[in-house]
């Protein structure tokens, strides 16, 4: 199934725990999924701010054996 990987950080600025429900949108598209909060996301330093990352499965494959959203649905 399709989860987003946050850091503990941006999990507590969106007031969000682990197994939450979350939307990722961008103007392409916007996909829901559960959060997985974990220290493996980290935030990157950007022109001296945070940049927050999330982590997402890009693809199931092409047999179709999982459905449902992916993260190639988000970029142009």
């Amino acid at each position: 199934a399709m989860f987003f990987e946050i850091s503990p950080e941006l999990a507590a600025l969106r007031g969000l725990k682990n197994l939450d429900w979350a939307v990722v949108s961008t103007p392409r598209d916007a996909i829901e999924a559960q959060v997985l909060v974990t220290e493996r996301m980290q935030p990157l330093l950007v022109d001296g701010r945070h940049a927050h990352v999330v982590g997402m499965l890009w693809s199931f494959g092409y047999k179709g054996e999982a459905v449902g959203p992916r993260g190639n649905h988000l970029p142009p």
